[in-house]
């Protein structure tokens, strides 16, 4: 491998020269980073979600060893050379980290995953923790943050080690504070980076955990040591305090994010109970998803008794159904939605409120608009769909797809289809240009802008704030940037052989054999891809600085 991480200086000022489909590209700068001159292939690629790195499992021969596998990071190969036979895969950045599997075996930048572990809720930061001489180092990002120097005298090292369904070390909400759950037949102990609570002694093993936002509060499921009276019942602990061990299981422990409310599923003579603050539920034969909103304000659950399904909001329960989608909750958390289904067909409930009654509903389909104040969802009658919000149905269509929020948590839209290969995007009610197939939707990040991808025939087209971009045989990957000013999108060339270029801003760029990732648009005023071309790998940025959007 030579020129790696070297810029060819292909800075072209392409001023007025003509690339892809021969539009000109106007005055933007393309500059090409050589990644690698001798791969044979590229089995999988990902950028980051930043775009600041990019990564790549190529094959390549490397002299008399023969075809090798290479993980590249940034340009970089960062673990040995491995055999075909070895299969390496998955990869997925998770903010700066890189996860993907050798072998079956998972790795996390350049090392084996370590147990246990955990990614933030952000999928931003990764925490670890390891044993090192008398007790454990919590690290996040590779930085020490905590330790427990007592770990090892109070459990012994054989029997910590060892994850338990993901339960041994995780992220409190909003992922800025770490918490290590660590137990062996005897003892067990949890603690954050900000708080730590004594070790409770008589634990079996620990369950499902909560904790609050600053990490200062954490609620758990223990199992005591059996014994005559306890026989190895379960009990929740509360900042340090354990309840009464009475429970055969415990399921699904929830918190507020302020640490002042606790809820639970416990099961007690053969009947689930929820426990709310310390007052119990009725009992019921079954309780499926239990949702605690972040104030606390909110507590919803499914239960099942006597073959009928209810959803219980608040201590209210709902009608019955002989079956139940699962529940949404609204994002301000104080309205709560599901499809229930009766013998004669299925509703929507919105808060405790079922709506008209279709031959299906499409529970996928359910959800809240950003502000809270509408519900939307997809119904099937008499072999036709709509889009139902508020109870109020849309447009009929034959069928429907991508329905897609609006960032901006106001609206909505999807692509409807209204006869054989006659599909458009319906906004606000209205059916747009109608086209044989609608490939794929986005918003720009504060909604203010829609594009999407469509096709008539052979024709390609991608459609931004209603002006169609033509003159590409396909088109993928559509992106705003996050200032919403800009738009790019990877556009194709059929031929022999076939090319691929990025599109920004309706201007074509130099032409490859096939863009692997991107376009990503970056914090420095560039958006990046990596592409091929023979067999050589390439990174390519486009500068945005000297580029006006069009209709600017």
């Amino acid at each position: 491998m030579i020129g790696v991480g070297a810029v060819i200086g292909m800075t072209l000022a392409m001023l007025g020269n003509t690339t892809a489909n021969g539009a000109e590209t106007g005055a933007a700068q393309v500059q090409e980073e050589a990644l690698d001159r001798t791969i044979l292939e590229i089995r999988e690629a990902a950028v980051s979600r930043d775009g600041r790195h990019a990564a790549e499992i190529v094959i390549r021969r490397e002299g008399m060893e023969g075809t090798k596998q290479v993980v590249l990071l940034d340009g970089q190969q960062i673990i040995p050379s491995q055999r075909l036979d070895h299969p390496v895969q998955g990869l997925v950045f998770h903010g700066d980290h890189l996860a993907y599997s050798i072998g079956g075996n998972l790795f996390v930048d350049k090392e084996p995953l370590r147990q246990p572990s955990a990614f933030s809720p952000d999928d931003e930061h990764f925490a670890s923790a390891t044993l090192k001489g008398s007790g454990w180092t919590v690290e996040v990002d590779g930085q020490a943050l905590f330790e427990l120097d007592d770990v090892a005298g109070r459990f012994g090292t054989s029997t910590v080690g060892s994850l338990r369904a993901g339960q041994k070390l995780l992220f409190c909400p909003g992922g800025k504070h770490v918490a290590c759950a660590l137990w062996r037949t005897g003892s067990a102990l949890v603690a954050t980076d900000v708080q730590a609570w004594p070790a409770l002694d008589a634990a079996l093993g620990i369950g499902p955990i909560a904790l609050s936002s600053d990490g200062r509060h954490v609620a758990y499921a223990v199992q005591t040591i059996p014994h005559p009276q306890l026989a190895g019942k379960w009990c929740v602990v509360v900042d340090g305090q354990a309840g009464p061990a009475e429970f055969s299981a415990v399921q699904s422990v929830v918190m507020s994010f302020d640490g002042q409310h606790v809820a639970y599923c416990g099961n007690v003579g053969n009947k689930w109970v929820v426990v709310r603050d310390g007052q119990r539920s009725p009992g019921y034969d079954g309780i499926g998803t239990l949702v605690m909103s972040p104030d606390g304000k909110l507590v919803t659950y499914s239960t099942q008794k006597a073959g009928k399904w209810v959803v219980v909001t608040n201590g209210q329960a709902g009608p019955e159904f002989d079956r139940i989608g699962p529940f949404i909750v609204s994002p301000d958390g104080t309205r709560v939605a599901y499809a229930g289904a009766k013998a004669d067909g299925w509703v929507a409930v919105t808060d405790g409120h079922p709506g008209p009654r279709y031959d299906w509903i499409r529970a996928d389909t359910l959800r809240f608009t950003g502000d809270s104040k509408h519900v939307v969802y997809a119904g099937l009658r008499n072999e036709t769909w709509t889009v139902i919000t508020d109870g109020q149905a849309g447009p009929e269509c034959a069928d429907f797809d991508l329905l897609t929020m609006n960032p901006s948590g106001k609206g909505f839209v999807y692509a409807a289809q209204r006869g054989t290969e006659r599909w458009g995007v319906v906004t606000d009610g209205q059916m747009g240009p109608e086209f044989n197939r609608i490939v794929s939707v986005c918003f720009s990040p504060d909604g203010s802008r829609m594009a999407y991808v469509a096709a008539r025939g052979s024709n390609w087209v991608v459609v931004v704030d209603g002006v169609s971009y033509q003159g590409t045989d396909a088109a993928r990957n559509v992106v705003f940037s996050p200032d919403n000013r800009h738009v790019a999108y990877v556009g194709s060339k059929s031929g022999e052989p076939p090319s691929e270029y990025v599109v920004l801003d309706g201007r074509p760029g130099p032409e490859y054999g096939h863009i692997i990732s991107g376009p990503t648009f970056r914090s420095d005023a560039t958006v990046e891809y990596l592409s091929v071309k023979g067999r050589n790998l390439y990174r390519v940025k486009h500068s945005l600085q000297a580029v006006t959007p069009k209709g600017k």
